[in-house]
C-alpha cells in the first residue's frame, strides 16, 4: 500500500483499489472507497462516494 497526501486530501493505493480521504477538524475521513483506475484521463470508477 502507498499513501499520497496533498494538503487536506489523501489517496491510499493498493494493488486492487484506491481509497480517498479528506482531513477534517476531528481527523481523517474516507470520502470514496472501492475505486479502480480507468484508462486515459477518465476519473476512477468508485463503488462508494461520500457527499
Amino acid at each position: 500500500m502507498s499513501v499520497e497526501v496533498a494538503g487536506h486530501s489523501a489517496v491510499a493505493r493498493t494493488d486492487a483499489e484506491r481509497i480517498y480521504l479528506a482531513r477534517f477538524a476531528d481527523g481523517w475521513r474516507v470520502t470514496a472507497a472501492g475505486c479502480t483506475a480507468r484508462d486515459g484521463d477518465l476519473p476512477d470508477d468508485r463503488d462508494l462516494q461520500g457527499e
